[in-house]
């Protein structure tokens, strides 16, 4: 075993000065280093003295020989290119380029088997033998002189499990074309250029066609033909006379002409030229910093240093420059008001800067007197009223007290309306509470007719509630606070938050903190009470919001559910007898609620930890949340955060705890 392993090791180039016997691990490196084993003959010798271990270690070594990483139909198929051309992969760089040269002793090879082909039949075995010959040579070569191609080769010798890279490699970059970057730069200028010079004759034919439908240009086409003889020269009687329909053709192509060559005169429309292209403005390039600097030598030297004074050529081109004009929109201007500039000296920086100004004055002046401006001014106050009313009425979520204080002191804010969230009565509102609120008695709304406290109340019931007792109108800007003081001060007003979304109230926000972060930032509190005036208050039920007993029951194997209960954690496990029946709904999550708010401020906790905090407890954020508590009243506070953060797929389980544990049967309670 360990003269086979020094052969294999010289044939792969890895041989030592000393010999030893290699562990699998040591062997598993040279796998893909060696290209031909040891004769057959000298393997069945060696192999009859070795014990059994040691010829499972060595049969392992034969049997990841390289020819295993071979693809069909890629690179030299089943041979071994560095085989073919008689070349080691670890031979020099040099080497292998001096080698791999078309005068070389194998390419002359290749060319004699060439000519053999002509004297072979063609219907013979060796001429087919000599053509595979052939191309195996041609493909070795091919493959080991590009590095690219060698690179991927080899890695395919290294990796031969990669089978679908090998094939995405080869054929990529068989079939990506060689071609230089500059040939690439000059095509993409090249087609610029052309798609440049099309568009600018579309462009100019469309010009000429609009003018030649315009009555101005036309008259003054006519007018032009006249003097230079066009017109004159159409035969209207005699042998040679036209009829009616030939003179109208006629003087139709020859208005038409006069309008090119005037638009083209004028420089509104030029004829396209090539060298406006892209490749003809880097063609002349030069030629155009030579002009520029011609031009900037030739004036420095003229008005700068001799001092000349400014000829009409010199004095157009101020008055164009103080314009911000190009030469093109220069030229289209008349030559009487071109006179005018002349006349008016505008060439002359302070003379140009007070025409300038009345010119803009009077152009004020016309458009205030136009009635399109008018009507634009009409119509853009209206728009900004709508932006502004759009800009009021626009609202968060979760507001703090510095928002709140700053709109209490503004006057005109006057569809704000502040609640006051209570539980049972209004006995402490009657203590303390915010300026101009009015009490939300969550007790005294809930619904009559249901057997579980704090339910959602009915529509009709609360459009008199919310109408009639506190005033409130479904255009209000609604602000709600929690009335408690103890953690989490975010429950009441939360349900308030949610009973009016329930019934289709948009503007609702939530005071963050309640009334203790009020109280704590030192803003005014009183025990006035505002007088309310009755409204009509209409309800519009979103019952999607809302998902019942039923739902939830015939849902409970549904992968897709995901309820989160905000009970204690000790309500959650059911080791308490506050309720008649202990535990969960089988499936759900708890979260409290009391972890979502801090302790001490009682202000909603960062985005960033609310997210960690639902991620670790096993909450999937992209997927729709039903929120459970054990009244209904907590888990709005739970869908109130997630809605921060930006939620739309929440529902809540106004039954909750209460409902579940009394109507579910004792399998589908969960204890832990």
């Amino acid at each position: 075993l360990q003269l086979a392993v020094s052969k294999l090791g010289r044939e792969c180039s890895k041989t030592t000065s000393r010999t030893k016997l290699l562990t699998y691990e040591e062997l598993l490196p040279l796998r893909y280093q060696c290209h031909t084993l040891p004769r057959h003959e000298e393997l069945v010798l060696l192999l009859m003295n070795l014990r059994k271990k040691q010829l499972k270690i060595f049969i392992l070594f034969i049997l990841i020989h390289p020819i295993n990483a071979l693809l069909p139909g890629l690179y030299c198929g089943e041979r071994i290119c560095y085989d073919v051309l008689n070349l080691t992969r670890n031979a020099t760089k040099k080497f292998r380029v001096k080698f791999l040269k078309p005068t070389e002793s194998w390419l002359e090879s290749c060319i004699l088997i060439a000519n053999e082909l002509r004297y072979i039949n063609e219907n013979s075995e060796a001429k087919a033998k000599a053509e595979e010959q052939f191309r195996e040579v041609a493909v070795a070569y091919e493959t080991l002189k590009d590095e690219e191609s060698r690179k991927n080769y080899d890695y395919m010798l290294d990796n031969p499990e990669e089978v679908y890279r090998h094939y995405w490699y080869y054929y990529r970059h068989r079939v990506t074309p060689k071609v230089d970057v500059r040939i690439v730069i000059l095509g993409i200028i090249l087609l610029i250029s052309i798609i440049q010079y099309v568009s600018s004759w579309h462009k100019y034919e469309d010009a000429v066609k609009y003018m030649s439908t315009q009555a101005k240009y036309r008259l003054r086409a006519k007018e032009i033909a006249k003097e230079r003889g066009f017109l004159s020269d159409i035969p209207k009687t005699g042998k040679k006379r036209k009829d009616k329909e030939e003179l109208r053709q006629e003087e139709e192509a020859i208005i038409i002409a006069v309008i090119r060559e005037f638009a083209d005169i004028r420089g509104g429309y030029e004829k396209p030229n090539l060298s406006a292209t892209l490749a003809g403005s880097i063609i002349l390039l030069p030629v155009y910093i030579y002009r520029w600097l011609r031009f900037h030598v030739r004036w420095f030297w003229k008005f700068t240093i001799q001092k000349q004074e400014y000829g009409t050529e010199e004095k157009l081109h101020l008055i164009r420059k103080y314009m911000n004009m190009s030469q093109a929109q220069f030229d289209c201007i008349n030559d009487n008001e071109k006179n005018d500039y002349l006349y008016k000296e505008l060439w002359i920086k302070e003379k140009f800067s007070v025409w300038k100004q009345k010119k803009d004055a009077e152009e004020k002046q016309k458009m205030a007197e136009s009635g399109q401006y008018k009507r634009m001014r009409r119509y853009l106050k209206k728009g900004m009223q709508l932006i502004s009313t759009i800009r009021r009425r626009a609202y968060h979520t979760i507001v703090n007290s510095s928002w709140l204080a700053e709109k209490l002191a503004n006057s005109n804010e006057k569809n704000l309306r502040i609640l006051h969230a209570s539980r049972e009565g209004c006995g402490d509102y009657a203590e303390k509470h915010i300026p101009k609120s009015v009490c939300f008695d969550l007790k005294r709304s809930q619904n009559k007719n249901s057997p579980y406290n704090f339910m959602l109340p009915e529509s009709d019931f609360f459009s008199k509630y919310v109408g009639n007792e506190l005033g409130i109108t479904a255009d209000d800007h609604l602000v709600v606070y929690d009335s408690g003081t103890s953690a989490p001060s975010l429950e009441l007003a939360a349900r308030v938050w949610f009973t009016f979304r329930y019934f289709g109230h948009k503007s609702v926000s939530v005071l963050n903190g309640g009334l203790f972060n009020w109280m704590k930032e030192q803003n005014p509190i009183t025990k006035d009470q505002p007088e309310v005036e009755k409204r009509n208050y209409t309800c519009r039920e979103q019952r999607s919001l809302v998902v019942t007993y039923e739902e939830i029951l015939n849902n409970l194997d549904e992968e897709d559910q995901q309820i989160i209960d905000c009970r204690a954690p000790n309500l959650f496990r059911g080791d308490t007898t506050m309720s008649s029946i202990s535990g969960h709904i089988p499936g759900a999550i708890n979260v409290p609620l009391t972890r979502l708010v801090d302790p001490d401020s009682k202000l909603i906790l960062d985005k960033d930890k609310l997210i960690s905090i639902f991620k670790n407890a096993g909450v999937d954020l992209h997927k729709s949340v039903i929120c459970s508590c054990n009244s209904g009243i907590q888990a709005c506070g739970i869908l109130l955060i997630l809605s921060t953060l930006g939620k739309k797929d929440i529902k809540l389980y106004d039954g909750s705890w209460t409902e579940w544990s009394q109507r579910a049967d004792p399998e589908n309670v969960e204890v832990d």
